[in-house]
C-alpha cells in the first residue's frame, strides 16, 4: 500500500476505541474497525477510561454492561471531551440500551451486523477528519 502525505495526516488524526469485555466479539469488532482506521482496544472499562482520556478516539464503541465502570460511564465522560468522540453502545440488555440512548449517537443491540459497526466507524472518524482538514 502506498500512503501520501495526506493518507498519513489521517492515520494520526483518526482513531477507534473498542471496550467490550468478550474477547472473541472484541476481535470481531476490531477486525472490521480496522478497515476505517487505527484501532485500539480493552476489555476494562476502568482500562478504557483512562486510554479515553490519554489519547481520545474519534469513536468510542463499548458495551453498556462493562464489569466495574460502566460503559454508560465511558459514554458521559467522553461527552466532556473538548472534542467528543461519536458514540457507539452495544449491548444486548435492551432496557439499559434504551435508557442509554440518550449520551450515544448510535445504539447497536447484539447481536448486530458487523457492517452496521463498520458504518458507524467510517462516519466518526469522516467527521473527525473534516473536522481536522476544516482547521
Amino acid at each position: 500500500m502506498n500512503l501520501g502525505p495526506a493518507d498519513l495526516v489521517s492515520l494520526e488524526v483518526v482513531s477507534v476505541l473498542i471496550v467490550e469485555p468478550n474477547d472473541d466479539l472484541r476481535e470481531l469488532m476490531t477486525l472490521a474497525a480496522e478497515r476505517e482506521c487505527p484501532v485500539r482496544a480493552t476489555a476494562s472499562g476502568h482500562r478504557g477510561l483512562a486510554m479515553l482520556v490519554d489519547e481520545p478516539p474519534s469513536v468510542l464503541v463499548c458495551e453498556v454492561d462493562l464489569p466495574g465502570l460502566s460503559g454508560e460511564h465511558l459514554a458521559v465522560r467522553a461527552r466532556l471531551l473538548r472534542e467528543p468522540p461519536l458514540i457507539v453502545l452495544v449491548g444486548a440488555d435492551h432496557d439499559r440500551l434504551s435508557r442509554a440512548a440518550s449520551y450515544a449517537d448510535r445504539v447497536l443491540p447484539k447481536p448486530f451486523p458487523m457492517a452496521c459497526l463498520e458504518a458507524a466507524v467510517a462516519e466518526g472518524c469522516n467527521a473527525q477528519l473534516t473536522a481536522y482538514r476544516s482547521r
